[in-house]
């Protein structure tokens, strides 16, 4: 008979409980997630951020990190800008390429262009790339980190045309680079992501300016996407320096 992994001991939200050596820590934050509100996207362990595929094997003082906090949000909105640009890429007819630009926020949201003379930005386009983003979502599809050596992931990025992400290694030190793939959608992130698309569920498109917004919920109201209500004022300082670039 196998012997029974040794058990390990995870301390969060004031309450300890044993686990097998080498559970995840989405299997942690699972069994505390009945006990809160807010879906639990990362984990804190001591002074280190951790995504929840990753495993633990020794005892541990955990916080755990939900859109309320910035660092969630932050996570939220960069794991969904990339389900985003797999939904263009899954809409757009594959003769027709097309890039998506996030540029700032807006609102609750990131104000977005695109570029394709051929491709006419409309509410009945990014309908459409809503209707898949939920068929994405629904899937629940792993966003699955990997790390190359630089020169390929160069090579990769240049041979995608993601000529901005493929200068932008000309200039790092270091040999190698992570990168996430979703759906066979590789890009490169300056952060963490969730574990896979069923974490994102809330967001919406809207037609705004020359461009549109990927609203996703407030903070403070995590269960609805707030009415986009801009600042003029504001939208036109940051259109202005987008413009400048």
């Amino acid at each position: 008979m196998e012997e029974d992994k040794k058990q390990i001991t995870i301390t969060a939200d004031g309450i300890r409980r044993q686990f097998p050596q080498g559970v995840t820590y989405r299997e942690i934050a699972e069994d505390f997630q009945s006990a809160r509100g807010d879906r639990i996207l990362l984990v804190s362990e001591g002074s280190r951020l951790r995504e929840l595929d990753r495993h633990l094997h020794s005892d541990a003082d955990l916080t755990f990190i939900t859109m309320k906090d910035k660092i969630g949000r932050d996570t939220y909105s960069r794991s969904l800008v990339m389900m985003m640009l797999k939904a263009f890429e899954n809409v757009i007819p594959g003769d027709k390429e097309i890039h998506v630009w996030v540029h700032f926020a807006v609102s609750q949201g990131l104000f977005c262009t695109i570029q394709n003379a051929e491709v006419s930005l409309d509410q009945a386009l990014l309908d459409k790339v809503k209707a898949e983003m939920e068929r994405l979502r629904d899937q629940k599809i792993p966003f699955e980190k990997c790390t190359l050596p630089t020169w390929k992931a160069v090579q990769l990025f240049n041979g995608r045309h993601m000529y901005d992400k493929a200068r932008l290694f000309h200039y790092r030190i270091s040999s190698r680079t992570n990168v996430y793939t979703f759906d066979g959608f590789t890009d490169y992130n300056y952060g963490y992501m969730v574990p896979d698309s069923s974490y994102l569920s809330l967001f919406d498109l809207k037609l705004y300016r020359d461009g549109f917004v990927l609203l996703m919920p407030a903070r403070k109201e995590l269960d609805r996407i707030p009415d986009f209500r801009p600042v003029e004022k504001l939208f036109e300082v940051q259109n202005q320096s987008r413009l400048w670039v």
